[in-house]
């Protein structure tokens, strides 16, 4: 266990229901990160790295398809955090 990546098949563990669940964690994420950046470059930088979470989990194809119907949130963080 030497900090190795494992990999999983995903397409078959998960149910489509909880694609969907995850794919929109990450689309929270992902405008939660942006809330806190101005800087263009760097909004770019966190939605390619929700997306090759996306990939990595195996719910890119979820993401893509919320993304134009969830507008994008302005996520404020909680009392005390």
């Amino acid at each position: 266990m030497g900090g190795e990546a494992v990999m999983i098949d995903s397409a078959k563990v998960l149910s489509g229901d909880t694609k969907d669940q995850i794919a929109f964690a990450l689309l929270l994420l992902k405008d939660w990160k942006n809330t806190r950046v101005t800087d263009p470059k760097e909004r770019m930088e966190n939605d390619i790295y929700v997306f090759k979470l996306a990939d990595l989990i195996g719910v890119r194809d979820q993401l893509r398809k919320m993304m134009p119907v969830m507008p994008p949130m302005d996520i404020k963080p909680r009392g005390g955090l």
